[in-house]
Formats: structure tokens, sequence, C-alpha cells
């Protein structure tokens, strides 16, 4: 709907003298307008794919080859003259074009051949390139001749301005490694947390694997490696994430929060106003292929797959298994605010309007006091936050039909949801106290969970804005991993501080273009049926919203400026941290998961980085041994780090454990074996479940020179009933953020207890290290 306009184009009306016709030209203005961007947008996709599929051939390598066979030609080079006389000969309707036509149509077909071919040859030659990683395990050492050559090559073969995709087909096939290696690494990371008898059943296990039915699995994982593009990530998405039927809420979704030090405006509308605008540009972005392919080392380009779902995304529940479903356009994101949901459109005739009109539509958003919610409808979002099967079976019996479908497409095809929340008392910006602490972990319990009914878990990511201008994201986790949305978040507040402001008033610069009408409500016809399901879904929602503790660690004593003058990687440094508290509070160590992403490889998604091995046993047993001596606990500590940072590399090229026998696993339920060492590894715990936020994706953070743009990163709920979930963002050179949860429910975990055992380890580990 043309919101600023009258509904409609064109009007008539037969009187008695005639037909007579009204048009609305500046709707009819609008249609077209919006026809000619569609048809322009189609147009624009299909060059960038097919110069995605050719990269890093381009328009310019042809003309190229152009020349150059054109300069062949007029100097009479033999071998080119003979090849374009048998070709002019054998043209099969030649006599219907003059001499010249048919010169100029084999010119094109050798130029356009030759250069298809060249295209290949240099993807071909680039994935090999990309396929080898000693640079990674040479990256702190001097380059030797075979690494600078190689890295010329890989330089040369990338081009110059890719696009976001260009890499695709170039990007080598995520191997699978070899079982023996897999399953020696497997013993080797369970051997520090397990009895002897315990350890000793798992070898004995692990033989009979090997000596059986591991080895017929491991063939038919290599056939899929050679058909498919990646061997388990799209296993991994459907059996981990889509056949699950648990709640989404704490279980898979994961969150954000804002600026630590607080929003550039506390004007709810505008602050709300101008991140949709950006959002809406970074989708341009990545429609358009503008966004730069990110590199590891600045060499090894990253998968962009996961880009295109970002937005236009949401989770469908399934009685079995849910599906992913993305629409090509959307023009306008669903906004909640005090029980009701609003359509709001923010692209007309194919052009995004300004933050100033976004603000003015919000603005009757949040002031409407028309026709209140229906029974039900202020609290539906409850149902996203149910058990997969609950609500899909709600959905299919009350939600196929009416206006509850028409209601509930809207906001599964909107570009993303927004949740104006109106809470009083929240976090404004960090200070060091108590009152702000607890303020801040109520910020993140509101993003990872809100009220249970005011974010709709299913789409691929919910805008948060508070009543103060303060923003974070709730996100769903199938459709790509953090990563993701940590450089859209990072992008958008970037954009926001370079190019938008605010007047004094906090209100949007400019001045609005229309006097916008009120945005369209969604209505609803909620039967008793779905009211009472409403309620038993509130009831458990409450219960895990009630068992989750929260505690967000803002580390200031030091950060990676000093770490890294300890010569050792600030990621191991905080891994054993990790560690060493968990020692401490129980005198045991434990499974740990850190996640490492595989995007090296084609539709790459992530591996385990089992962070509990030997080394770090060693040494955190040694830090809480008196009789040892400083020296050799840091000598521990700078073994347990390097040998962290070796498993890192291991886990990004391919060459862990977890996701080798997850598919092998998947294998035997396919071939319907039961394989007893396969059950006995999955069903090990993750005590400590870990994760790094990524910073400075853009390049274009500054935080020296705009320390206001540091962000206390995200966290996510704790995978084991007894563990934590733990997720940490190094911002800058002296600031460590850390988000901790684990359940209430267990009387042997405690976030606010582990947050200040990490920070003491951390302390302890310095002195180790400068100790000399």
């Amino acid at each position: 709907m043309a919101e600023a306009h009258n509904a409609v184009a064109f009007q008539f009306a037969v009187s008695d003298e005639g037909v007579v016709v009204n048009l609305n030209k500046e709707i009819i203005k609008l249609m077209f307008n919006s026809m000619y961007k569609s048809v322009k947008r189609r147009c624009n996709d299909a060059k960038n794919a097919f110069l995605k599929g050719v990269y890093p051939a381009s328009p310019a390598t042809w003309m190229f080859f152009l020349a150059a066979l054109l300069a062949a030609r007029y100097s009479e080079h033999r071998p080119t003259i003979e090849i374009l006389q048998k070709m002019e000969n054998e043209f099969p309707v030649k006599n219907r074009f003059d001499r010249s036509t048919v010169l100029a149509i084999c010119i094109f077909t050798i130029v356009t051949i030759i250069w298809l071919f060249s295209a290949y040859f240099c993807q071909s030659i680039l994935k090999r390139l990309l396929g080898s990683y000693s640079i990674m395990y040479n990256a702190r050492r001097k380059l030797t001749i075979t690494n600078k050559l190689w890295l010329a090559a890989v330089k040369l073969l990338c081009g110059f301005s890719p696009g976001l995709f260009s890499f695709q087909n170039s990007l080598p096939c995520q191997p699978v490694p070899p079982l023996e290696d897999t399953l020696n690494r497997h013993l080797d990371t369970v051997r520090p947390f397990m009895s002897d008898e315990e350890y000793e059943n798992v070898v004995k296990l692990t033989k009979e694997f090997k000596s059986g039915v591991g080895p017929k699995l491991q063939r038919y994982l290599k056939l899929k490696y050679f058909w498919s593009p990646n061997y388990v990530s799209d296993w991994w998405e459907r059996f981990v994430y889509l056949r699950s039927r648990a709640s989404l809420m704490l279980n898979s979704n994961y969150y954000a929060v804002g600026p630590l030090y607080g929003a550039k405006s506390h004007n709810q509308a505008a602050r709300a106003a101008t991140l949709i605008h950006c959002l809406f540009r970074y989708r341009k972005q990545i429609d358009k292929h503008l966004l730069k392919p990110l590199k590891l080392f600045y060499v090894y380009p990253l998968c962009s797959s996961q880009y295109l779902r970002n937005f236009n995304s949401t989770r469908i529940p399934g009685k079995e298994e849910d599906v992913i479903v993305t629409v090509p356009e959307s023009s306008y994101v669903v906004v909640f605010h005090k029980g009701c949901f609003f359509k709001v459109t923010v692209i007309f005739g194919g052009d995004l309007i300004q933050p100033i009109d976004i603000q003015m539509k919000l603005k009757q958003i949040i002031e409407y006091n028309g026709t209140q919610p229906n029974k039900g409808e202020d609290v539906l979002g409850y149902l996203t936050a149910a058990d997969r099967g609950v609500w899909a079976e709600t959905r299919t019996k009350h939600f196929a039909t009416g206006i509850n479908k028409e209601s509930l497409d809207i906001i599964e095809k909107a570009a993303f949801f927004v949740s104006l929340d109106d809470e009083k008392d929240i976090y404004t910006k960090w200070m060091d106290d108590q009152e702000t602490q607890q303020k801040l972990n109520d910020f993140g319990r509101s993003m990872i969970h809100g009220k249970g009914y005011d974010r709709w878990f299913d789409k691929s990511f919910c805008l948060v804005i508070k009543n103060n201008g303060q923003a974070g994201f709730n996100a769903e986790h199938t459709w790509a991993d953090a990563p993701i949305l940590a450089q859209m978040w990072e992008w958008i507040h970037v954009e926001e501080d370079d190019n938008y402001g605010y007047n004094e008033n906090g209100d949007c610069v400019g001045k609005a273009r229309f006097d916008w009408p009120l945005p369209r409500k969604l209505n609803w016809d909620l039967p008793k049926e779905v009211l009472t399901t409403i309620e038993e879904v509130k009831t458990k929602v409450h219960k895990s919203i009630d068992d989750m503790d929260l505690y967000i660690k803002i580390f200031t004593t030091f950060g990676k400026g000093d770490i890294k003058k300890m010569k050792v990687s600030p990621d191991a440094f905080i891994q054993m941290a990790f560690q060493l508290a968990y020692y401490k509070s129980t005198k045991k160590v434990c499974l740990t998961y850190e996640s490492a992403m595989t995007r090296l490889f084609r539709e790459g998604r992530t591996e385990t980085v089992r962070s509990c091995s030997i080394p770090s046993t060693e040494f955190v047993k040694a830090a809480v041994d008196p009789d040892l001596s400083v020296e050799e606990k840091r000598d521990l500590l700078k073994k347990a780090c390097g040998h962290h940072i070796d498993t890192c590399r291991n886990a990004m090229t391919g060459q862990g454990v977890d996701r080798h026998l997850f598919a092998l696993y998947v294998v035997s339920q396919y071939l319907k074996l039961e394989v007893p060492f396969l059950k006995t590894v999955l069903s090990e715990p993750w005590v400590l479940s870990t994760s790094q936020t990524a910073v400075n994706q853009t390049m274009r953070l500054n935080l020296q020179k705009y320390p206001n743009r540091v962000c206390a990163g995200g966290g996510f709920g704790p995978v084991a009933e007894k563990g934590y979930g733990l997720s940490y963002i190094i911002t800058g050179e002296d600031l460590i953020s850390i988000h901790i949860s684990c359940k209430n429910s267990c009387p042997h975990t405690n976030s606010e207890m582990f947050a200040n055992l990490v920070c003491e380890s951390m302390n302890e580990m310095r002195e180790y290290m400068l100790s000399n």
C-alpha cells in the first residue's frame, strides 16, 4: 500500500454521460517507477551471478583477449588466420550474412571460449592454492621463498575488485580427515577428564569402530565429499538445528547488546528509524555484492554463502523438521509495540525512504491509542518460544487460512522484526558500579528472552530498541553463525556514527516528505484453543526465563595489548582462564567447546575446538599448586596456549574431531547401523560452551579514535544443564567483555561467581607471564 497517497491509482464510474475515469498520476508514476526498479534489480542480479561465476575473469579481461586476437589477426599471424578461416568455412549459416559479420561472430566466439576457459583455469589454480595452509602455521615465523611465491600467486589470482560472492567457485571443499587421525585426536581430548576405567572403555570402543564399521562409514562420507559442496554443513543445519524440537529461546537463539557507552540518541523512534534505514542499506550491499569478501590474514577469502539468508528469512515450524524460507524481496518491517503488530513499509517506488520519514511512522506507533489488541494478540509471540512441535501443530490448525494466515504471512515475509520495548529504568551506559552492572545484566536478559512474547524468535533476527535509544538484537541460529550478524551489527553502528545525525531533541535530521498515515495494524482471530495453548506455553517459557542466570563482566584491568606483549594468543589466554576458573570452582576439568569457523571452505560453518587438553590440564593443576614456582607455571601456560592455537588451526583447516564424527554418525543412521562408539562420543556433555565474537570485520571500527563505538558483544544460553555458556569479545587494547550464562536450578553453577573466578585467573596468569 502507498501509505502517503490515495489507495488506488485509478477509479472509473459509469453514468448517463458515459464512463468517467480518474487517474492519480502520482500513483501511476510510482507504480511504473517500482516496476522499472524491479526489472533493473533482476537484471543486476543476473549480471552479478554471471560475474561471480567467471571471477577472477572480468569484462576487462575479455576486452584484453579481444584486443590480442584482433592484433594477431591484423598482423597476419598465420595460425590465427588459419583458425578464423576454418571457422568461417564451417559457419552453419554463412550464406545469410556478409563476410565481415561472419568474421565478427567467429572472433566473438573464439574470444569468449578462451575467456571462459581462462576463468575456469584460474579458478582451478586458485582452489588448489587456497587448499594449502602453510601460511597459517607460519604466520609468526619468517616466510620461506615457497611461502612468498604462494602468497604472490594467490594475490594475483584473487584480483583487485572482488564482489561479495566472487570467490565461491574458487574455494576448496572441506576435506574429510583420515579416520585414524580423528580417532587419535578424540582419545587425546577425552583423557584429561576421564577416569582410567572410563578411558579404557572408550579406547576399546574406538578399536572396535576402527577395525569394524568405521572404514565403511568413511567410504560413504568420501563419496558425499565428491558430489556435494560440503560434506557436513547441510547435515549440520538439518539435524542439529532444523530437526531439534526444543524451544528456540535460550536453547538456540543468541543475542547482542548495543554500544557500551551509550546510544547516539535517546529518542526511541529516531534511533530505531536510523538503524532500520542502515539495515536496509546493508541489505542492498549484500544484494548488489558490494560488500568486500572477508579474508583471513588478508589472504584467505572466506565463504560468503551465509549472507544470502540474512534478511527476508524465517524459520517455519514443522511437525518433525523446520524449514528456512527466504523471500526474494521485502519492502517492509513488522514492528511490535505494546501488544500490537504493525506493518511499516520503508521502500516506496523502489526507493528507501529517509530516517526522518521512518521516525514519523514509528512515532505514530508509539503514540497509538486506537483499537486495543484482542485477547491473546499481545502475547502471540509466546508461540515462537514454544517447543517446535507445539508451534507447528498450532500453526497448521489455526494459522493456515483467513486473517490469521494473512497476518502471519506479513510477519514471516518481512525483512526483519522490530520490537519497541517500553520498560523503565534500563541500561544507558557503562559505569563501574553495582547498579549499572545489574542494569547491564538485565539488558542482556532482555535481548536473549525479553518477556517471552515480545520477540519473534522465528525471524532471522529481531531488532530491539529500548525507550532510551539503546538497542540490541536476538538472532535465530540456523541460517548463519554469529560472525555474520556481528559484521552487520558493526556495519550499521559505524554507518550511523559516520553518516547520520540527530538534532538537540534526539530526532533524525531532515524534514519528512509526507504527512504519514498510521502504518497498517495486523489483525488476528484467535480461538479459545489457541489461547489455551498460549497459556500452557507461557508457563513453560517463564519457567525457563526464571531459570536463566546471566552475568556480563566488563573486564578493564588489561586487554589484548598486554596479552600480546606476553607473546601468547589473546584467545588462548582467555580459554586457559576459563579452564583455570572451572578447576578452581570444581577441582575438575571438563569437556569444553569453542566454536571455530570453517569458512575457508565452500559453504563451511563451524568446527569444535576442544579447549580442554592434556597441556591445559597440566597447567591448571600447576596453577593451584603452591609448591610449584612461577617459572614452572609460566612455562606450562605457554605450552597450553601454544597447543590451543595448533588445535584451532587444525579445526579451521578441516582437521577437527567433532564434525567428522557427527557426519559418520549421520551415515550410520542412514544405513540403520547401531554404533556404540559414535553414540558414546556424541552423548558427551559440553559443560563449558564458549565462543569469541569477531571484531572489526568492517575494517572501519578504529576504537582508538572513536572509543564510543565499543560494543559489549553478546551471548547465548548454557548448553549443558550443569554447565556454562561463555561468550567473549576482545574490544580494543584494554577491554574484554564476557557474557556468562548458567541455570539457577543447578546448585553448582553461578554466573557471577564464575565471572569473578575468570577475572582472578586472568590476573594470576598475567603475573606468571610478567614475572620475568
